[in-house]
């Protein structure tokens, strides 16, 4: 999309006050992603960005500190070159590795100087290609932390990965059972996270042990969180990552009122219902999962009569997390 279409889209995103995850693929590949971040600023919306950390400069970094993300998250996964080149799968011929950890330490570097509440983290997603590196990835944080001053590397996110469509994840028990021995409170790594003072968000069992109970429900998540893609098309769900049979519009053609009443987006959810995909899809880990079990408690306690206890739900949240952290989940 040219700069007047994006412009286009933010202004109304920000018109039906609807939040901006910066993600990919990269999204610091867009030139254009920096002025639209600040338009988003100025226009009052929450926003947060993804990336892969190989791309941007020190002046494009300042510029979303300078936007007041809630919090840049880096995708890092391993710190060992030829592990990090396997994990992101990319030309081994490429430098991407050293680009990366400099960044790592280019931002903490900005945390420090503490220009706006945003936040840096770190992303760890494991499976067998990358979790023998773990520890060596904590000394590193904890290393950068401590050149960079302390506190600037607000939490580590680390998970295993999910099945998404289309992904090929390789997970086997043994994968499992070695993340949980590296999470486990005594470990080395838990003990380099907490000196260096960075927190361990972990979202815990990714493996679907325990899908949602089919009912006729179908998808209460879908409207949530969806994703568009850098050719403007609106999928219904992020999580599912670019198939077309979840395309519902396109916002750099119509208006998300369009989009949210046209014929194609209750196609769509008829689609997902039939499939049962908030049951046989949904990966366990993701915003459609966590938020599907939630509207389901939801709708059992209308059910009976008790949607009080939603609004004190709803209260408490507000207290209890004013603002987004880790994710947009809640």
């Amino acid at each position: 999309m040219r700069e007047t279409r994006v412009h286009a889209v933010v202004d109304h995103l920000a018109e039906h006050r609807v939040e901006i995850m910066w993600v990919g693929g990269e999204p610091t590949m867009n030139r254009l992603l920096y002025p639209a971040a600040a338009r988003a600023h100025r226009a009052g919306l929450a926003q947060c960005i993804f990336t892969n950390g190989s791309l941007f400069t020190e002046p494009q970094a300042r510029a979303l500190f300078d936007a007041e993300l809630a919090f840049i998250r880096l995708s890092l996964n391993a710190v060992t070159p030829e592990v990090h080149q396997r994990h992101h799968d990319y030309n081994p011929d490429k430098p991407f590795v050293e680009r990366v950890l400099h960044n790592v330490e280019m931002l903490a570097g900005l945390r420090s100087q503490r220009i706006s509440p945003t936040q840096f983290a770190v992303s760890i997603v494991v499976d067998e290609n990358n979790v023998a590196d773990l520890e060596p990835t904590a000394e590193f944080l904890g290393n950068v932390v401590h050149r960079t001053g302390g506190s600037t590397i607000d939490y580590v996110v680390i998970r295993t990965a999910l099945p998404y469509h289309n992904a090929e994840v390789h997970l086997d028990n043994a994968v499992h059972e070695l993340v949980r021995q590296h999470l486990a409170p005594d470990s080395r790594m838990s003990r380099i996270y907490e000196d260096a003072g960075i927190a361990t968000v972990l979202p815990g069992q990714q493996r679907i042990d325990r899908p949602i109970d089919e009912d006729d429900l179908g998808c209460l998540a879908a409207g949530w969180f969806g994703e568009v893609t850098p050719q403007g098309n609106l999928l219904a769900c992020s999580d599912r990552y670019g198939d077309p049979d979840y395309v519902i519009g396109n916002v750099g053609r119509d208006s998300l009122s369009a989009i949210w009443d046209s014929p194609r987006r209750l196609d769509v959810l008829a689609t997902a219902k039939r499939d049962r995909c908030a049951s046989n899809y949904c990966p366990t880990g993701g915003r459609g999962n966590h938020l599907n079990r939630q509207f389901r408690e939801i709708e059992r306690f209308r059910a009976t009569g008790r949607l009080d206890v939603v609004a004190q739900w709803l209260a408490d949240i507000r207290k209890t997390i004013p603002s987004p952290k880790h994710s947009f989940f809640l």
